[in-house]
């Protein structure tokens, strides 16, 4: 359901694509995608996980078989605080990369709308 750069299919990461996208930042190149790159893919899957954990620690945390237990109101909190640091690392990054770019990443997560490819170099990925 969605666009297509919002389908799990268009930008799920592998480790091969990964590994190809870390090579070629390693080699000084940048490559551009209309969707996510696969570094950000794995943040995305990242972020979903810790939604998810807090939402169940949250759940257990207000059953009757976890009331009050301290060692997971402990997990819960340290889920949510990691949680915060990757979503600051996550804007942080699509500022970078809007820097990298020359283009208005936080609008296009926003609107859904990114300007394509208009000088295509070899290295440039179109998703």
């Amino acid at each position: 359901m969605g666009s297509e750069h919002a389908r799990f299919s268009s930008w799920f990461p592998t480790p091969t694509t990964l590994k190809s996208y870390l090579a070629a930042q390693l080699r000084g190149e940048h490559p551009r995608f209309l969707g996510h790159n696969p570094a950000g893919a794995v943040m995305m899957l990242f972020l979903l996980l810790m939604v998810l954990s807090l939402g169940a620690t949250g759940y257990m945390m207000g059953s009757d078989a976890f009331f009050g237990e301290e060692w997971l109101e402990t997990l819960h909190e340290t889920l949510a605080y990691t949680l915060l640091t990757g979503v600051g690392l996550h804007v942080a990054a699509a500022i970078f990369e809007s820097w990298r770019h020359r283009e208005n990443l936080p609008a296009a997560m926003l609107h859904g709308y990114k300007r394509a490819n208009t000088s295509p170099k070899p290295h440039d990925i179109r998703h």
